[in-house]
C-alpha cells in the first residue's frame, strides 16, 4: 500500500512538471519561439573603457549617444554603428573634451545635440557630425547664449529647439560667414511660460501658459518676410496639457479632466472654427501619462504599473477603439518605433527590459512580450529606433550599455 502511494505520488509530480510552464517560457511568443542564449549571444556591449557611470543614453538609425564620467567630469560618447572583425562595437569615440560637464546628448540624422554646464548657466552644444582630417570629431558649437539657464533641448536633421527665460529658441541650422551658428530665434508666444519643446519635419511643438492653463503650441516653421516666426496655434482645453511628443502630422500629450490625467491625441485636423482638434484615447478612472508616439501608434504609462497601446483603430463612427492593455507589470516611461515597443518590468527579483510588436498577437489579443536583456540583473533606460534597442545593464558589477538588433530575433 505504500509503495502504490509514493508511486502515485512521483506519478503526480511528474505530471505537475508537465504543467507547469517553464520559467523561461516568457521568452516564448506566439508567432515564433525565441531562444534565450540566442538573444545573449546576439547583444552587444558599447563600452569606451576607463569610464563610469553611463547614462541618458539615446539612438537614432542605429548611432548611439551617451554621456560617461571619465574620471573628473561628465563627457558625450558615440558609436556610428560599425564593427571590428571579431564583431566587436569599433569605432566608439568622445565628442567632447573639456573640464565642464556635457551631459543629456540627443541624436539625429548623425548629428548630436547636448547641455554644457560651463560657468553659472548652462548652453546648448552641438556637433555636426563631421570630422577633421586627422579623423578626430570637429570642434562642437555652442548654440546658446550665455545669458540663461538653457535646458529640454531637441533635435531633427540639425535643426535644433530649446528653453531658456520661460521661452523655445529654435536654430535653423545654418551659420555665417565665420562658419558660426547663426542667432537662434524665440518662436514661442512673448510673455508666456514655453516649455518642453519637440521637433520633427514638419512642426515643433510645446506646452504653453496662455494666463489661465497650459495648452500645446504648434508651429508650423514658417516665416514673415520679416522674419518674424509666424504664430503658432495652440489647443483651448479646460485644463492644464503637458509633456507632447509627435510623430509625421501627429501629436499626442496628457491633459486633466479634472479628475485625472489622460491621453489626447491630434491627427492635423481642425474643428469647424479652426481650432486644434483634440481627440481623447483613454478615459477612465486613473491617471495616464508619458505618452510616446509612431507614426500614428501610440503608447502611455497608467497607474498600477500598466502599459497602454492604441493601434490606430477607429470605429464605423470614427472614435478610437479602446487601448489595449500591454503589461501591467512596468517601471517608467515605455518606448515605441517601427519595430514595436520597450519598457521595463519585473522577472523574479531584477528589474529588466521586455519587447514586444504587433506580430504578438493571436485573435486580435496581444500575447506575452519577451525579455531581451539579462534576467540575473538589473537593466533599465531602454531606447528604441528602426530595428534596434538600447538599455543599460551590469557587467561584473559595473554599468554598461547594450545594444541589441531586433531584426536578428523577430
Amino acid at each position: 500500500m505504500k509503495i502504490i502511494k509514493i508511486s502515485i505520488f512521483i506519478i503526480g509530480i511528474f505530471i505537475l512538471l508537465i504543467l507547469i510552464p517553464d520559467p523561461t517560457s516568457i521568452f516564448q511568443t506566439d508567432h515564433r519561439p525565441i531562444n534565450r542564449s540566442a538573444i545573449r549571444n546576439l547583444t552587444v556591449m558599447l563600452d569606451p573603457g576607463d569610464t563610469f557611470y553611463p547614462d541618458l543614453l539615446q539612438i537614432d538609425n542605429n548611432q548611439v549617444v551617451w554621456m560617461a564620467n571619465e574620471g573628473s567630469d561628465y563627457e558625450i560618447y558615440f558609436w556610428d554603428h560599425s564593427f571590428d572583425s571579431y564583431n566587436k562595437p569599433s569605432n566608439i569615440i568622445k565628442i567632447t573634451n573639456n573640464s565642464h560637464r556635457d551631459i543629456e546628448p540627443i541624436i539625429h540624422d548623425g548629428k548630436v545635440a547636448w547641455i554644457g554646464n560651463k560657468g553659472q548657466n548652462s548652453q546648448i552644444y552641438y556637433w555636426d557630425g563631421t570630422y577633421t582630417i586627422e579623423g578626430t570629431p570637429t570642434d562642437p558649437k555652442k548654440l546658446s547664449s550665455d545669458d540663461y539657464y538653457a535646458a529640454e533641448h531637441a533635435i531633427f536633421k540639425g535643426k535644433v529647439v530649446w528653453t531658456g527665460n520661460n521661452a523655445v529658441y529654435y536654430w535653423n541650422g545654418t551659420y555665417d560667414l565665420n562658419s558660426q551658428p547663426n542667432k537662434a530665434v524665440i518662436i514661442s508666444h512673448p510673455s508666456r511660460r514655453a516649455y518642453s519643446p519637440e521637433i520633427n519635419e514638419l512642426m515643433v511643438v510645446w506646452r504653453e501658459f496662455d494666463g489661465r492653463d497650459y495648452e500645446i503650441c504648434f508651429w508650423d516653421k514658417t516665416f514673415y518676410e520679416d522674419g518674424r516666426p509666424i504664430e503658432s496655434k495652440c489647443t483651448d482645453g479646460d485644463y492644464s496639457a503637458y509633456y507632447p511628443k509627435l510623430s509625421d502630422d501627429k501629436v499626442v500629450w496628457q491633459r486633466s479632466d479634472s479628475e485625472d490625467s489622460e491621453i489626447y491625441y491630434w491627427d492635423g485636423t481642425y474643428t469647424s472654427d479652426g481650432k486644434i482638434k483634440e481627440i481623447q484615447l483613454s478615459n477612465n478612472s486613473f491617471d495616464d501619462s508619458s505618452p510616446q508616439i509612431y507614426k500614428n501608434s501610440v503608447v502611455w504609462t497608467a497607474e498600477n504599473q500598466n502599459i497602454y497601446y492604441w493601434d490606430r483603430t477607429k470605429n464605423t463612427n470614427g472614435i478610437p477603439s479602446n487601448p489595449i492593455l500591454l503589461s501591467n507589470n512596468t517601471f517608467g516611461s515605455p518606448g515605441i518605433a517601427e519595430s514595436g515597443i520597450v519598457w521595463v518590468g519585473q522577472y523574479n527579483l531584477h528589474s529588466v527590459i521586455y519587447y514586444w510588436d504587433e506580430s504578438f498577437k493571436r485573435n486580435q489579443i496581444p500575447s506575452d512580450p519577451i525579455i531581451i536583456s539579462d534576467i540575473e540583473s538589473d537593466s533599465s533606460s531602454p531606447e528604441i529606433s528602426g530595428n534596434s534597442v538600447v538599455w543599460l545593464g551590469e557587467h561584473n558589477g559595473n554599468s554598461t550599455i547594450y545594444y541589441l538588433d531586433l531584426s536578428l530575433i523577430t
